[in-house]
């Protein structure tokens, strides 16, 4: 049984260099590369057609329909769940990590064996370099979700990812959802009752992006090996801390949520107190994901006002349940992550008082001495860069400062050699 995980399959929308990744909706906005101020380029559909011939590839192989797999509301195509025969590739796959550039990636698991009829889970662990980062189920404004095609034995079943709260990643203007440092993305698996011999095998195929100053597709088959144990509980694996770390930002429990748009601000009241909240949307497209979220204390609860973009101002004024698709998501409240559970206002919701925000991305200003900054003790450069120069001391000259002629003193008699002559 092959299993695929993940987000949305590769659409051929435009992409861009500077940790921007896959550009959603509207013209491409150019990105400069962080270390080379002035270099602007853009990244094509490449990324993404890429990453579509190959998922393409297997569901041609397998010629398998597709279903979906997704148990909670989502985007659709967020998650889905694909039957088919095995990959030919995952069967050569080697157990343990597998470095691709800038991420190591394994398939690993909860447990240390596998307990026929006991529920267990695996994970894609991601170890990012420093700075790197790999995408949410929604990844913001660009970017492309990690995505897991699953080779499981008979009888075996698994649900779709169990995607943890991410954190914004800013490359202004641009704000994108994603993880860094290590995690793991963990995955519910069914297993049977009656298991066939005393090892089991798991294989796989795991494709993700990966982001900094470029975005980089990355892709490798995946493999973990368990021993079926018998009698008692299975114990935890040296990775369960990761998966402990995943629970801990994994939304489990529902809230509800009124919602109400009033001109681009979205309003999300919540029926409880808190210090601090923070949404992460399900839906792309709606949302200036870049902007900061505001707090409010109203009675009985907290406001949390968000901004809409253009599209999503003309959607959700025309249609309410695209308001309500707008809300879909969740909330990280004081730490603690919880999934939305949306109904839309008649309304306007109070106003109340400003308690908290949450920072959006920092304005893009120009690198100092770029050309269109304020730099007074600047002066232009052919490389489009400006070059400070320190300041003067008193006095101080330099070269290609205009300097008057100087002139010498010349004897009374007016000639350079009428002294030479009176001595003589």
């Amino acid at each position: 049984m092959k299993t695929l995980f993940g987000g949305s399959l590769p659409d051929g929308r435009r992409s861009h260099p500077g940790g921007a990744g896959i550009r959603r909706g509207a013209a491409p906005v150019p990105v400069a590369l962080g270390p080379r101020p002035g270099f602007v380029m853009s990244l094509h559909s490449l990324l993404r057609s890429r990453l579509m011939a190959r998922v393409l590839a297997a569901l041609m192989l397998a010629g398998a329909g597709v279903r979906s797999a997704l148990g909670q509301p989502a985007v659709a195509d967020a998650a889905r769940t694909v039957q088919a025969a095995p990959v030919a590739q995952t069967d050569s796959a080697r157990a343990g990590p597998t470095r691709v550039e800038a991420v190591e990636v394994e398939l690993v698991a909860e447990a240390d064996a596998v307990a026929p009829g006991q529920p267990m889970r695996l994970g894609l662990r991601i170890r990012h370099d420093p700075q790197w980062h790999t995408y949410w189920r929604n990844p913001g404004d660009s970017g492309l979700p990690t995505q897991l095609v699953l080779d499981l034995p008979a009888g075996f079943r698994a649900g779709a990812i169990e995607w943890p709260a991410p954190q914004r990643l800013f490359i202004p203007p641009l704000a994108n959802y994603g993880y860094e440092d290590e995690i793991v993305l963990p995955v519910p698996l069914q297993v049977p009752a009656a298991i066939d011999g005393e090892r089991v095998r798991f294989a796989g195929r795991a494709s993700w992006l990966m982001c900094r100053e470029v975005c980089i597709p990355g892709d490798a088959d995946v493999a973990l090996e368990l021993p079926v144990q018998r009698a008692g509980k299975a114990a935890r694996s040296r990775f369960a801390a990761l998966f402990d770390a995943a629970d801990s930002r994994m939304p489990r429990e529902r809230i509800a949520a009124r919602v109400f748009a009033d001109g681009d601000t979205l309003s999300i009241a919540l029926p409880q107190r808190a210090a601090s909240v923070e949404f992460f949307p399900y839906r792309e497209g709606l949302l200036r994901n870049a902007e900061e979220q505001v707090l409010h204390a109203v009675d009985g609860g907290v406001r949390l006002a968000v901004r809409l973009n253009e599209d999503g101002t003309r959607q959700a004024r025309a249609d309410a349940a695209v308001l309500a698709q707008a809300a879909e998501g969740i909330v990280v409240i004081d730490g603690q992550a919880r999934e939305l559970a949306v109904s839309v206002s008649p309304v306007a919701l109070p106003a109340g008082t400003e308690i908290a925000r949450v920072a959006g991305a920092p304005q893009a200003a120009p690198a100092p001495g770029e050309v269109g900054s304020t730099c007074p003790d600047c002066v232009a450069a052919p490389s489009r860069r400006a070059r400070p120069r320190p300041a003067r001391k008193a006095g101080e000259r330099r070269a290609g400062d205009w300097r008057p002629r100087e002139r010498r003193a010349r004897p009374a008699c007016g000639s350079r050699r009428c002294s030479a002559r009176s001595a003589g």
